[in-house]
């Protein structure tokens, strides 16, 4: 397999059996965790206080990425020896960051050295907190867009994904759910609502989240055009929209996938391939952001994202006395005023026999 068709591969795989009713956006969100990549450290003996130093925040930060170390030193295996061989034997110590599951020949979403602020720029950004924060509002689907640089065609993708998102916004439907055959876990607004966010390519905030960006799309980042990315679940992209299929049947096929019945409980049997983001999911499903959470400073996005509808009035608590207890009561008042009537009617006078 050609490193370019990479994604293709994992966002093609069709789906098994089994359907369940809640849409796929918040099966993903509530029951799909993310998967690690894969951080590759080679090393030739004790490794300076600063590249431990790297190694400690990732492993303490809530990023779904696995910290391996391979000592050169020692007898390293000879798969990941290889793997550093293929980079060109480079000076050590060296870090490779890996997409998911990488098959062989897979290219890396990274390399280089283990500096600290290169570092925390693949694992966080400010578009990846903005499209945290409106995921967890209840955004279905939040979808990026990847500009190309040239001004034309990348408002021309702007206005037709925020009309074609308007449009869908009105027509989908979420499917008819049975909260006890498969309970919501969290208190995010379930509704159809969709936000675009323009990325700019040269936004320094964003290299590395752009760099790997590019890699995994290959073939779909080399025509050097916008490029559209419906984000969902935990920061899982679905099937890249660039070209030809940046057009009004192709977003609409995505929105109703990602709208529609959950196919498959198994995550690896749907289309999708998860981007790496910096944050702790199921603490932030317990206690999701309010909607005065403040908006992460980023690339201009193309519209407002929608907001949830105001939360429903509780609903009056019932009284914890049930029908038995009032009727009873009721019986006993009507008892009480027999019984006083009788002790209060006037009493005849005594007469003769």
């Amino acid at each position: 397999m050609t490193a370019p068709r990479f994604l293709s591969f994992l966002l093609l795989v069709a789906p098994a059996s089994g359907v369940c009713e809640v849409p796929v956006f918040r099966y993903a969100l509530e029951r799909w965790p993310a998967a690690p990549y894969e951080v590759l450290l080679f090393h030739r003996g004790p490794l300076a206080a600063e590249t431990e130093a790297v190694l400690r925040e990732i492993r303490d930060s809530s990023a779904n990425a696995e910290v391996q170390r391979t000592d050169m030193a020692e007898k390293p295996d000879p798969a990941l020896l290889e793997f550093w061989k293929s980079q060109g034997e480079p000076a050590l110590p060296w870090m490779t960051v890996r997409f998911p599951q990488s098959e062989p020949g897979i290219p890396a979403a990274w390399s280089g050295r283990p500096e600290a602020a290169v570092v925390r720029g693949l694992l966080d950004s400010p578009a990846r907190r903005e499209i945290v924060r409106r995921l967890l509002l209840g955004e279905s689907v939040v979808w990026l867009l990847l500009e190309c640089g040239d001004t034309d065609r990348d408002n021309a993708a702007a206005r037709l994904l925020d009309t074609e998102l308007r449009l869908l916004e009105k027509t989908l439907k979420l499917p008819e759910t049975d909260p006890e055959d498969l309970p919501l876990m969290s208190d995010v607004p379930l509704r159809i609502a969709f936000s675009a966010l323009r990325l700019s390519r040269h936004d320094p905030a964003e290299q590395g989240f752009v760099g790997m960006l590019l890699r995994c799309l290959g073939e779909s980042a080399e025509g050097k055009g916008p490029v559209v990315l419906p984000v969902f679940g935990r920061g899982r992209a679905l099937w890249p929209l660039a070209g030809e299929k940046l057009s009004s049947p192709e977003i609409a096929e995505a929105a109703e996938f990602l709208a529609g019945a959950c196919s498959c409980q198994v995550k690896e049997m749907n289309p999708g391939l998860d981007l790496l983001f910096d944050a702790d999911w199921e603490g932030l499903l317990r206690d999701p952001p309010g909607l005065n959470a403040p908006a992460v400073p980023a690339a201009a996005p193309l519209r407002k994202p929608a907001q949830p509808p105001p939360a429903a009035p509780p609903a009056p608590r019932p009284s914890s006395f049930g029908p038995a207890f009032w009727a009873g009561l009721a019986a006993v008042a009507v008892l009480v005023l027999l019984v006083g009537a009788l002790l209060l009617r006037p009493r005849r006078p005594a007469g003769p026999c």
